[in-house]
């Protein structure tokens, strides 16, 4: 895996309790590439550990195939997992995580150079 630097932004038109964040990416992503999101670490004001969603640790704890809801995704989870944990993160650090593909060049562009 390649780390890619972002920053997060809080949406200003959410309250304080209901907090939107934007994670950005500092540099173009690449094309037709695949990408994992983690968060790691993460505290509150007072210096205590988040706590994750019942889903999600669900999926860490790899019980989402008793979940009729969350039964689909787990095979997906569970390689979002492998891959971070090939470079050290392991499934228990994580506070949230997910993977997104970029679009190709022809997704992109096609149309327009039609």
């Amino acid at each position: 895996l390649k780390r890619v630097p972002f920053f997060a932004a809080r949406d200003p038109r959410t309250s304080a309790d209901k907090s939107v964040y934007f994670l950005r990416p500092l540099v173009i992503l690449e094309e037709d590439t695949r990408y994992i999101v983690m968060l790691r670490n993460l505290k509150d004001t007072d210096g205590n550990a988040l706590k994750r969603s019942d889903a999600f640790e669900k999926l860490v704890q790899n019980k989402g195939y008793q979940d009729a809801e969350l039964s689909g995704r787990q095979d997906a989870f569970n390689a979002i997992f492998d891959a971070l944990e090939k470079e050290g993160i392991e499934r228990n650090e994580l506070y949230l995580a997910w993977d997104f593909h970029t679009a190709s060049h022809e997704a992109l562009h096609g149309p327009m150079l039609e």
